[in-house]
């Protein structure tokens, strides 16, 4: 039975089949997960979402399910007809055209991993010849999707804010809705991505000149700072030591400081990120306080994210804590890293937590845990993150293992 009608409505999609038993198929998350089958006629629910809570998941969802209710009855007409109507179930039907859903997030690693990776993916095996339109919320924070995506620039784009729903054509089986989800960076998505925010940065004369410095150099050195959760406390004065006594071994090192980058042509930064913003840049300032001044460092906390992207193809090493700054290096490179973690992450899977490996180029980071825990920062009860806790290291022990990778550079 083919799906004859579909919507998208707060989050998730309701697919509905016309079979004898008409049942309809909820999905949603990141990675446009199927959640539920539910049958009425058959007082039927299947439920999919393995390593979801049912309790947790079920008073959501089930507003889902009443805003599809609640539409049924506002095109309630429309709806009649086509139930009365034999092609309904027909199988020979000419195919739908498709509008595209691709969802928006606040953080970048979400649109590479999630929402981009099922976009390619579609261009890679050729299935977006039926699509006449795409709804995108943005932000943009590689440069604009059409340009990453040329394949998207003949297509009608959908302008809707983050929240709204994209519903082409109620209970005609002609046009349907799809969103696009995955969970995995492929090389051709990577040279999509890194190709635009290349020509971004060489359209900007300042982001040009920090690219052929970094590119010039030898030996490209990456530290991720980070606060509130996650973090090393005592980063400050840890790296500024590690990058002295490099320093003064090998001279010709470059050093790059991230932790913060803005969207493309995003010059302010916003909302809940606005403290964390402020601790970041002024521990990097610090940093570079603390060391020598012939050393040579970079700084890219609050520039843009096309700028960090262009930078990670030309570092070497990196430094960095599991989290966001860790993806713009490790995903976009095939640098050697290594990740430090909280000893509560002993024992766990680390490899296979989100984030840790999921670009086709990346290497596998090598792991380092802490000396103690400290108590993290979640961003509320919704936050069900595995690993949140602060802790501190011994900059040796991290220098240690870079001077290990420096000898065979």
């Amino acid at each position: 039975t083919r799906c004859c009608d579909s919507v998208y409505i707060t989050g998730a999609t309701t697919y509905l089949f016309p079979a004898e038993k008409p049942y309809v198929v909820l999905i949603s998350g990141h990675s446009e997960t199927p959640i539920c089958l539910i049958c009425p006629s058959s007082k039927t629910v299947l439920y999919f979402a393995r390593g979801l809570k049912l309790p947790a998941i079920a008073p959501r969802f089930s507003a889902h399910l009443a805003h599809y209710l609640f539409r049924t009855l506002g095109f309630a007409e429309k709806y009649n007809a086509f139930a009365a109507s034999p092609e309904r179930i027909a199988t020979d039907a000419p195919p739908s055209k498709i509008t595209l859903k691709i969802s928006g997030a606040p953080n970048f690693a979400n649109h590479i991993r999630n929402f981009y990776s099922g976009l390619q993916r579609a261009i890679e095996y050729g299935n977006i010849s039926n699509v006449e339109a795409y709804s995108f919320t943005g932000p943009a924070f590689f440069g604009e999707l059409h340009d990453i995506f040329p394949e998207l620039k003949p297509l009608n784009w959908i302008k809707t804010v983050d929240g709204n729903g994209v519903d082409p054509s109620p209970f005609d089986r002609s046009k349907l809705v799809v969103p696009l989800g995955g969970a995995f960076t492929s090389e051709g998505l990577v040279r999509r991505v890194r190709k635009n925010c290349n020509r971004i940065v060489g359209d900007t004369p300042a982001e040009h000149r920090i690219i052929e410095r970094i590119r010039a150099s030898a030996i490209n050195i990456w530290f991720c700072i980070r606060v509130a959760d996650k973090s090393w406390l005592e980063q400050e004065s840890g790296i500024a030591e590690i990058i002295s006594s490099l320093h003064a071994d090998y001279p010709l090192a470059n050093f790059i400081l991230d932790g913060f980058s803005l969207p493309h042509g995003k010059t302010t930064v916003e909302g809940r990120w606005q403290g964390a913003f402020e601790k970041i840049s002024v521990t990097c300032q610090n940093i570079v306080s603390a060391c020598p001044p012939t050393a040579s460092i970079v700084n890219l906390v609050g520039l843009s994210l096309p700028l960090a992207i262009s930078a990670a193809q030309y570092t070497h090493l990196y430094v960095s804590p599991l989290g966001t700054s860790h993806h713009k290096v490790a995903w976009f490179s095939s640098a050697e890293g290594i990740i430090y973690l909280p000893q509560s992450a002993k024992g766990k899977s680390v490899y296979g937590l989100q984030g840790t490996w999921d670009s086709e180029i990346s290497r596998l980071p090598d792991l380092i845990f802490a000396t103690a825990d400290h108590a993290g920062e979640r961003f509320g009860l919704s936050d069900h993150r595995a690993i949140v806790d602060n802790m501190s290291l011994d900059p040796l022990e991290i220098e240690h293992w870079l001077r290990s990778k420096l000898s065979i550079v």
